[in-house]
């Protein structure tokens, strides 16, 4: 069975495709496939033919038809309605997949009453198409790793620095991440060259910091709203290198090799959500 929530800062609503439960009950539902495309043209004398010149991905459209249980104390109507007037997120739960999206209701038209029961239509529009995981998923790129075993004979490395990790997208679209990296250096060694530069090989992209991190700084890399911030420093672009995209760095479908480049001691991570082309497959 599934179930669909609509959720933002004033409240959620609950639906469910049957059974007992909750008191809207989704009939029909439309738009949770395959993004729709639009495709460009090309046309020229004397040649057969076209030729696609462009294409893009347009928004989604969800429609959904439910009868709701005026009966039911669950949530009121006027209540409904203030959820409603705010965007959100929708999210989808069906047997152990579970996908979300954020939309915003366009709308919520009640078409016909019977007994206790009346038929509304709703219709979300996502501008991002793409459905992604419920939960960001988190994946360490560069840590101290500790050696120290029992027993043990001098002379002996207690911890190593692990600065690359193998990350995989299972979603089909490719991620924008948010990279954090936390200074680890008690001393605040001075180098020649104190940078620090985060590569995915995979996609051939890197982002390059020419900056001194100092031991407790946290430093974020937000990608998706193109950012760069600090617990000390409340804008940080102006330490891109000039030969650092934004829009290059992003997690491929697939496996991704990141390295993280740096002399000073550091701990970073990456958050990312998996992207998917439609809600359940």
């Amino acid at each position: 069975m599934m179930n669909i929530t609509f959720q933002n800062d004033f409240g959620k609503i609950l639906m469910t495709g049957g059974g007992k439960g909750p008191a809207w009950k989704i009939k029909e539902i439309t738009g949770l496939g395959i993004p729709e495309k639009s495709f460009a043209y090309n046309t020229f004398a004397g040649v057969a033919g076209q030729e696609l010149s462009s294409v893009s991905v347009l928004a989604r459209t969800i429609t959904m038809n439910v009868d709701i249980d005026c009966r039911s104390p669950q949530i009121s109507m006027s209540r409904a309605a203030c959820i409603l007037n705010a965007d959100g997120v929708l999210t989808i739960h069906h047997g152990t997949k579970h996908r979300a999206i954020s939309c915003r209701c366009t709308s919520f038209t009640k078409t016909e009453k019977k007994a206790a029961f009346f038929e509304a239509t709703l219709q979300f529009v996502a501008d991002n198409p793409y459905f992604h995981d419920c939960e960001e998923k988190r994946v360490v790129i560069s840590r101290k790793n500790d050696k120290l075993t029992f027993p043990f004979h001098l002379p002996v490395t207690f911890s190593e620095r692990v600065n690359s990790t193998d990350l995989v997208v299972s979603g089909e679209e490719a991620s924008e991440p948010v990279i954090y990296i936390f200074g680890d250096d008690p001393e605040n060694t001075d180098y020649d060259d104190n940078s620090i530069t985060i590569v995915n090989k995979t996609a051939n992209a890197f982002l390059k910091l020419n900056y001194k991190i100092s031991y407790g700084e946290q430093i974020k890399i937000d990608i998706p709203n193109r950012e760069i911030t600090s617990n000390l420093r409340e804008r940080m672009f102006q330490y891109l290198s000039d030969d650092s995209f934004f829009s290059s760095f992003v997690l491929l479908s697939g496996a991704n090799e990141i390295e993280c480049r740096t002399n000073v001691r550091i701990n970073a991570y990456i958050l990312f959500q998996n992207n998917y082309l439609e809600a359940m497959y």
